[in-house]
């Protein structure tokens, strides 16, 4: 499909366009239900297997759902990747990428209505992620391209969601277990070493050909979605560069403590 055909189906009336889409958006209420099942599991199973608050147990609910979608989403998107000669990110759409397109969006969809539960917790950023993520899911899905570029950005960020879920599982339940209070520390720095290199040391560069390429060389991405998407990976990266700089805070301290001990004792 050329870029004019694309400008086009994305121009015309609501019914047009959604009766186009066919597969596009065939999963999406199934992968939302299986979702809606696994966190209920999860929060009951959290709620009365560990004998905790309902906020908690709805907080590892919702890092289950991380868990599996991030693993799912590294899993199935590394064999399309890494079969690319060559990344076009306004590519049109294969039925695969498709199908993993809806199972992100569905999950994003799922765990910002569970965040918005009352006795859930409420993470501001969290729902400013999931948000943004869900609408650059959104634009490849409704234009029919670009869904291997979620892909991309899917696996990059989603690669160190599992030791990110480990560390809040490991947090929540250390005052209950002394080995989730060692796993806990170690994951800390693990998971701060993690988050720094993939999303800041690699993150950063990469994203930058990543805008660049999504605004200029990616012409069958009508202007209409491409702009917006391009600054939602924007606003994307910017709150990853503020987390790293949170994270980073912590050791950063301690190193220069220790410094000022150690200069003091000499002097």
């Amino acid at each position: 499909m050329d870029g004019l055909g694309v400008l086009e189906r994305a121009l015309a009336p609501p019914e047009v366009w959604l009766a186009s889409l066919g597969s596009q958006w065939s999963s999406l209420p199934s992968f939302i239900l299986f979702f809606g099942v696994l966190f209920a599991f999860a929060l009951v199973a959290w709620k009365f297997g560990a004998s905790l608050s309902w906020d908690q147990a709805a907080l590892l609910g919702s890092c289950t759902m991380s868990s599996v979608h991030a693993v799912w989403c590294c899993v199935a998107a590394w064999p399309e990747l890494a079969k690319l000669r060559h990344v076009q990110l306004d590519a049109v759409n294969t039925p695969s990428q498709s199908q993993l397109a809806q199972f992100s969006l569905a999950y994003m969809v799922a765990d910002v209505l569970f965040y918005l539960v009352p006795f859930t917790p409420g993470d501001f950023m969290f729902l400013v992620h999931h948000c943004i993520s869900g609408f650059y899911v959104l634009g490849t899905l409704c234009t029919g391209v670009g869904a291997v570029s979620s892909m991309i950005m899917f696996f990059l960020g989603e690669v160190t969601s599992p030791l990110l879920n480990a560390f809040t599982f490991m947090g929540t339940l250390r005052q209950r277990s002394w080995t989730c209070f060692k796993l806990y520390e170690y994951l800390s720095p693990s998971f701060t070493a993690a988050f720094v290199l993939m999303r800041t040391l690699l993150g950063v560069p990469l994203i930058s050909w990543f805008l660049y390429t999504l605004i200029a060389r990616s012409p069958a991405i009508p202007l209409s979605w491409r702009i917006p998407m391009a600054a939602c990976v924007l606003v994307g990266i910017t709150g990853s560069q503020a987390w790293s700089a949170k994270l980073l805070a912590g050791p950063w301290a301690r190193l220069r403590a220790t410094w000022e001990l150690g200069t003091a004792k000499m002097d």
